[in-house]
């Protein structure tokens, strides 16, 4: 419950700091060299105090951080400008669950009660009302339009993360292996660090300015 509570602090640190830097320097760099700052401190600790790029799992991990990270991370910098850090925070952190709930039960059968599933369309109705244009709203429609197309896609690919990462720690526990949240998220953000890296390239190839920041610009 603890380490829930820290991750959903430091959850929103990290939107209102990433919503900084995107206005600064763009949503594409600041995803970068995020990232890239993640990479070099999590692989100290990954080969300090754990087993680097090892384990059976290593392609699972990898393959969640493409996902979640490499994909979801760059949508997320995108709704950020356009949403701002409240909204986007609110769509990304209450859809995921839901969406989360249903890859595991397509993929790994994991069922819901009828209560859970009540609830969750409870939640999902609580973001469309928050979505309602009004005056509590202050963004154009272009932009709370293509926005919440990001943040969905961001949600979407965290929730696919999640799953993935959960059976990557069961087939680490099949192999006898002890993986630790540091290493994880060190063969994780390497994942996610090719998929901004391409974007990042991509962006400096077209050489369209800060503001045509990611190649998901729309």
């Amino acid at each position: 419950m603890f380490a829930a509570l820290l991750c959903t602090l430091l959850f929103s640190v990290s939107i209102t700091c990433g919503h900084r830097s995107a206005k600064l320097i763009g949503g594409t760099e600041a995803n970068f060299w995020r990232l890239t700052l993640a990479a070099l401190l999590l692989g100290v600790w990954a080969y300090a105090f754990g087993i680097g790029l090892g384990g059976a799992a290593f392609f699972l991990f990898f393959l969640s951080g493409a996902i979640g990270i490499g994909i979801g991370d760059v949508a997320f910098f995108q709704a950020l400008p356009r949403l701002g850090s409240r909204l986007t925070a609110l769509l990304i952190g209450c859809l995921s669950a839901p969406l989360a709930a249903l890859i595991e039960w397509v993929w790994l059968g994991t069922t819901l009660s009828t209560a859970q599933v009540w609830w969750g369309l409870l939640i999902v109705g609580g973001v469309g009302v928050a979505l309602m244009p009004g005056e509590h709203l202050p963004h154009t429609r272009r932009d709370l339009f293509v926005g919440t197309l990001f943040a969905v896609l961001s949600s979407l690919c965290n929730a696919a993360a999640g799953v993935l990462s959960r059976r990557a720690y069961e087939v680490a526990r099949a192999a006898g292996e002890h993986l630790e949240g540091g290493n994880a998220g060190f063969q994780r953000v390497l994942g996610g660090l090719q998929g901004s890296v391409t974007n990042a390239c991509s962006f400096h190839r077209c050489g369209n300015g800060r503001t045509s920041n990611s190649l998901f610009n729309v």
